[in-house]
């Protein structure tokens, strides 16, 4: 799989710290979305101050650089 410069710096789809990605609204310590990697894949997640909730099944592409999430990068 190629990868455009966009894909590969995505902050939104690479782990940054502890299997969580940049958040795509929002912030950590507060309300907001963002992807997380768990298992081998990535799904949504969305969370409201101390509350978390994940998606049941995992995203195929990255929301912001399209990047596919489901193929193994080379």
């Amino acid at each position: 799989m190629k990868l455009t410069e966009k894909q590969k710096n995505c902050p939104y789809c690479h782990e940054q710290a502890d299997y969580y990605a940049e958040p795509i609204t929002g912030g950590f310590n507060d309300i907001g979305c963002g992807l997380i990697h768990a298992s081998g894949n990535w799904y949504m997640s969305s969370w409201d101050f101390d509350v978390m909730k994940v998606a049941d099944n995992p995203v195929i592409a990255c929301p912001m650089c399209k990047r596919p999430l489901n193929e193994e990068e080379k």
